[in-house]
């Protein structure tokens, strides 16, 4: 959307064109599960540490995954961390703390 390209397209334009990518990708059929992200999440926490890591969906279809195709199905996401062995309180961060705390920080220095 923010592509130089694109961003002077009227909205008509703009959504046919989104909708055609979509068809291509086949984004409508996921194949990557809660694990696949599992693994990038992990990587992410051993590399940048578990304070700096977050994930969210888009609110209204989820993450993408196969196992994750709408807002009803977030838990999947918590599931595949549990099993993974993250902690209540490490969960809590993924979901949301992290970027809470960095948001009041932000905040905190505009004002």
């Amino acid at each position: 959307m923010d592509d130089p390209q694109t961003e002077t397209w009227e909205d008509d334009k703009f959504w046919t064109f989104l909708h055609e990518f979509h068809d291509v990708l086949a984004l409508d059929k996921p194949i990557a599960k809660a694990r696949h992200l599992g693994v990038a999440i992990d990587h992410a926490v051993a590399v940048i540490g578990i304070d700096h890591v977050g994930i969210a969906s888009d609110f209204n279809h989820s993450g993408g995954l196969a196992d994750w195709n709408d807002v009803g199905q977030s838990l999947n996401m918590t599931a595949e961390l549990i099993h993974r062995g993250y902690a209540e309180s490490d969960i809590a961060k993924l979901w949301g703390e992290n970027f809470l705390r960095i948001w009041q920080r932000i905040q905190g220095m505009a004002a």
